[in-house]
């Protein structure tokens, strides 16, 4: 009907790091990948045993939404497209670290309108991004994070898709 561009959907997997050691809570050193791991083993137990697991499933997601080869991946992602692109982060560090402008709800207002005016061509956003608001003469969508939620992801992709005219 003329109102969704042609568009190509493209998922990238991206390992875990597994090169770069930190100390965890009990002093082990531990890569992304180790942590990973260690985190969906308690989860199980804790399945099994009926305890509540929700806090270890948290962080477990958090790791992998910080992982260092995400951010390296999106960076590498950001150089190679060219035009318009929006990357969704879920972390403002996650932002800062792929050096957009970027606009969440501590910076205040401005880069959204910035980049609708086409003063600027990419933009990191975080959540207050992802509904109510149409971003125009889209060429580029990097998804770098979602919070698993359908509607909100369908969300994110009726906004980016929508057919622009020409006036």
């Amino acid at each position: 009907d003329d109102i969704l561009a042609n568009y190509q959907i493209t998922i990238h997997k991206v390992p875990l790091n597994t090169t770069i050691y930190k100390k965890n809570s009990k002093g082990k050193m531990v890569n992304e990948a180790i942590s990973y791991r260690n985190y969906t083993s308690i989860i199980e137990l804790f399945k099994k045993t009926g305890k509540n697991f929700m806090n270890l499933a948290i962080r477990r997601n958090q790791l992998a939404q910080k992982s260092i080869n995400r951010i390296e991946y999106t960076k590498t992602l950001i150089n190679k497209i060219n035009g318009r692109l929006i990357v969704f982060c879920g972390y403002e560090d996650n932002a800062k670290q792929i050096n957009l402008p970027y606009e969440s709800s501590k910076t205040g207002k401005g880069n959204i309108q910035k980049f609708n005016d086409q003063e600027i061509n990419k933009l990191a956003l975080l959540q207050m991004g992802k509904m109510g608001i149409t971003y125009n003469k889209l060429d580029s969508l990097i998804l770098s994070s979602w919070d698993g939620n359908e509607a909100t992801l369908a969300q994110i992709v009726s906004r980016a898709v929508l057919l622009d005219y020409g006036g």
